[in-house]
């Protein structure tokens, strides 16, 4: 996911994160180190599973969060450059979300998770379904997974 800060109207900096996990620590500490009256999330609504888990995220810390209609955030960008796509999603108003989101991950989230599972582990593991579904919900980290997966492997 992509990450846009702005103080008081005005750009700050951006970031392409390589994972879900890594925006609530993120988040984090861009309030530890910059000077601000309120913090307002705004996250595009594309990406269904991604997007629920990040606004599950923040809503679980007490953070404002909106919702942003992300069509033509990536027009005239390379492909996947969501940082850029981050900073036109802050800059757009949304609307505002109050109350957690269910996960419900699709049979093609799941395959995803297992697809990126054996690349990360170089081919050595692919998670199961259920581990994936994990995953998906935040239950788990990869990492976890893979891991738990590899105990699984080696008992049999």
């Amino acid at each position: 996911p992509g990450l846009a800060w702005l103080v008081d109207g005005a750009f700050i900096g951006v970031s392409q994160l390589a994972s879900v996990a890594e925006f609530a620590p993120a988040i984090e500490k861009l309030t530890e180190s910059l000077d601000f009256q309120t913090m307002l999330i705004r996250i595009g609504d594309g990406a269904p599973l991604i997007r629920d888990q990040i606004i599950n995220h923040c809503l679980a810390k007490n953070w404002i969060v909106e919702q942003v209609n992300e069509s033509k955030t990536s027009s005239g960008l390379v492909r996947n450059n969501h940082a850029i796509s981050a900073l036109r999603i802050a800059s757009n108003s949304g609307q505002r979300i109050w109350q957690q989101r269910e996960l419900r991950p699709k049979h093609g989230d799941v395959k995803y998770i297992q697809t990126q599972s054996r690349k990360i582990s170089n081919g050595h593991i692919t998670i199961s379904k259920q581990l994936a579904l994990f995953v998906a919900k935040g239950e788990l980290t990869m990492q976890e997974a893979i891991l738990e997966q590899s105990s699984y492997s080696s008992e049999e």
